[in-house]
C-alpha cells in the first residue's frame, strides 16, 4: 500500500494536480489546492479549540469530531480537517431529529460539532456539551500561526479515521468503527476496479454517513478525477437527474441501485441517449437489490457504459463488483462476483464448515478493508466479527447475507437472514418473490414484509399491473407457498436515508 494515511490521497493530489478542479457542489468549485488550504485551516481551528500541542498530534489517541454538513465541497474540507487534526470524523444527518442525534452523542461523545451557517441553528439546539465550530467562521478568521505537522506512520495505519452509524432498526444505532487502512484499502480497490481515471468526472449521490459517498469522494481523490457532489432532489425528478449528468458530464456513477433503476422505470433518458452513451462510462450500483428487468432495459438503450454490481457494507466498505459481460434474464438475479484483490471471502454453513458450490451459507469477509468493530458495542462487536472456523486465528466480518456460488463460480445474493421465513411449513426468501415479481413489468418495484402474528407475506408495489393480474401472473412463477397473502400497491415505495426501501416504515403502516 502506497499511503499511510487517508490524508495523502489529498497530499498526492495537490503536488500532482493543484490547480485542477476537484470538487464541485451547487455553490460552486473547488481546486485540490483550494481543498487541502481550507482543510488545513479547519485542522487548526480544531487544535486550538482542543488546546492540544500541535507537535504531538501524531501521538495522540484520535477524538471524535462530528459534522452536521449536507454533502458537498464545504463537509469535504471538513472531513479532511478533522484528520489532517489527528482525529476522526462522524458524518451526522443534518435532517435527523435532535432525539436521535443526541442519542447517537451518547455514544459517540464528540468533542466538536463543525457546521456552516445552513444547519449552525440546528447544531446549536442539539444539547451537546463541547464546542461549536461554524465553516464560513473558520475562513473569515485570521489563520493560526503554526504549522501544522504531517503525520507519519511507518506502515497503513490502523488508527480511527471514521465512525459510521447504522440505520439503528432496533432503535440504537451501531456506530462502525474504520480505521484509514480500511477506507483506504477500500477506495483505492474500488477506483482500480471501475477504472476511474484522471478525466472522470464521478456523480456522487450518497451523502457522506453512508459508505457509498465516502468511497465515492476518497475512490475520486485517489484518481486525481473530479467529484460532483450532485443535488438529492433529482432522483425524485427523474427527467432533471438524467438532464445533470448530461451537462456535467458525468462518465462514472456509482449510486444505490434505486437511484439507477428510477431512470430506467421512468424511461428518463429519452431523448439523451445518444449524449448519456458519449459521456457515461460506468454505471455501477449497490446498497440494494437491482431489478435485473430495469436494468436490462437501460442497457438496450444505452449500452456503451460498462455496467457493474457492487457490494459492500458500512462494516466493510467495498468488497465485490460484478461486470455484467454475460446475459443474465429478467428473472435471474445479478451476481456478486468475486471479491476484490485484498477480501477474502468464505461461504459458512450453520454447522460452520464450508458450502459446496450449490449449498447456502452465510457470507463472511476477511481482509484489511475490514472495520474495527462498534463503538462501545463489545456484545455486537463479538456478534459480527467472529473467529473463522475454516481458518482459525483469523477474523472475519459476518454479513448476514445468505448467499451459494454458482455453475460459473459467481457468488449470488440469495437473501439476508432476516428475510428468510417460514410460510406454510416451508422456508421463504422473500428475495426470490421480489425477484420473480420485478421480471413482470418494466414498472415494478417491490418488497415483501412478512406479518409473524398472522403468518401472512405482504407485497409493496409500484407498477402498473394491477393486484389480481399481478398474483394471477404471480403464481405461474413462484410455488404456492411464495404467493403474497396481499397486495399492496403504492405510488412510492419509501425510502430510508440510505435510499433503500425501508422496511421497517412498511412494517409500521402495515402491521
Amino acid at each position: 500500500m502506497e499511503f499511510k494515511r487517508v490524508t495523502e490521497l489529498l497530499d498526492k493530489a495537490v503536488k500532482d494536480v493543484p490547480e485542477k478542479i476537484g470538487f464541485v457542489d451547487v455553490d460552486g468549485e473547488m481546486t485540490y489546492q483550494e481543498m487541502y488550504d481550507i482543510s488545513i485551516r479547519i485542522a487548526k481551528a480544531i487544535i486550538q479549540a482542543t488546546g492540544e500541542d500541535p507537535a504531538k498530534i501524531g501521538e495522540k489517541e484520535p477524538q471524535p469530531v462530528a459534522t452536521l454538513i449536507e454533502a458537498g465541497n464545504d463537509l469535504a474540507a471538513c472531513m479532511h480537517g478533522i484528520l489532517y487534526a489527528g482525529d476522526y470524523y462522524s458524518c451526522i444527518d443534518e435532517t435527523m431529529p435532535n432525539e436521535r442525534i443526541e442519542k447517537i452523542f451518547e455514544t459517540l461523545e464528540p468533542v466538536i460539532i463543525l457546521t456552516n451557517r445552513e444547519t449552525e441553528e440546528k447544531a446549536r439546539s442539539i444539547q451537546f456539551d463541547g464546542t461549536v465550530l461554524v465553516y464560513e467562521d473558520i475562513l473569515e478568521q485570521e489563520e493560526a500561526d503554526f504549522e501544522l505537522p504531517m503525520i507519519v506512520e511507518e506502515e497503513v495505519s490502523q488508527k480511527l479515521a471514521s465512525v459510521v452509524f447504522t440505520s439503528g432498526s432496533t432503535g440504537n444505532p451501531k456506530g462502525v468503527m474504520q480505521g484509514h487502512n480500511g477506507i483506504l484499502y477500500c477506495s483505492i480497490a474500488n477506483r482500480d476496479d471501475v477504472r476511474i481515471i484522471f478525466t472522470d468526472h464521478v456523480g456522487n449521490q450518497s451523502p457522506m454517513y453512508y459508505v457509498m459517498g465516502v468511497l465515492n469522494l476518497f475512490f475520486s481523490i485517489a484518481a486525481e478525477a473530479t467529484c460532483y457532489f450532485m443535488p438529492k432532489e433529482l432522483f425524485s425528478q427523474p427527467a432533471e437527474l438524467v438532464k445533470y449528468l448530461v451537462e456535467n458530464q458525468i462518465s462514472i456513477i456509482d449510486w444505490v441501485a434505486s437511484g439507477v433503476t428510477v431512470i430506467s422505470r421512468f424511461s428518463a433518458w429519452e431523448g439523451y441517449e445518444e449524449e448519456l452513451n458519449k459521456c457515461l462510462r460506468t454505471v455501477t450500483f449497490a446498497g440494494d437489490v437491482a431489478s435485473t428487468k430495469l436494468i436490462n432495459k437501460m442497457k438496450k438503450v444505452i449500452p456503451d457504459p460498462r455496467y457493474c454490481q457492487g457490494y459492500g457494507a458500512s462494516e466493510f466498505f467495498y468488497t465485490f463488483l460484478y461486470p455484467m459481460e454475460r446475459e443474465l434474464a429478467d428473472d435471474e438475479r445479478i451476481p456478486l462476483g468475486f471479491p476484490a484483490e485484498f477480501v477474502t471471502a468464505y461461504v459458512i454453513k450453520d454447522d460452520g464448515t464450508e458450502a459446496k458450490d450449490g449449498e447456502e451459507g452465510q457470507l463472511c469477509l476477511a481482509g484489511p478493508g475490514m472495520g474495527l468493530g462498534y463503538l462501545k458495542d463489545d456484545a455486537s462487536t463479538a456478534e459480527k466479527y467472529q473467529d473463522n472456523p475454516l481458518k482459525p486465528g483469523e477474523t472475519i466480518y459476518c454479513t448476514g447475507d445468505i448467499v451459494e456460488r454458482n455453475e460459473y463460480g459467481e457468488i449470488v445474493f440469495k437473501s439476508r437472514r432476516d428475510f428468510m421465513i417460514k410460510h406454510m411449513g416451508h422456508r421463504v426468501e422473500l428475495g426470490e418473490i421480489e425477484l420473480a415479481a420485478c421480471a413482470l413489468d418494466d414498472q415494478m418495484q417491490c418488497a415483501c414484509i412478512f406479518n409473524k402474528e398472522t403468518e401472512h407475506i405482504i407485497m409493496c408495489y409500484v407498477g402498473s399491473l394491477d393486484e389480481k393480474e399481478l398474483r394471477d401472473r404471480l403464481k405461474e412463477k413462484v410455488p404456492r407457498h411464495m404467493v403474497p397473502n396481499k397486495f399492496v400497491r403504492m405510488e412510492n415505495l419509501p425510502l430510508n436515508q440510505n435510499n433503500k426501501v425501508d422496511r421497517k416504515k412498511l412494517q409500521e403502516l402495515y402491521f
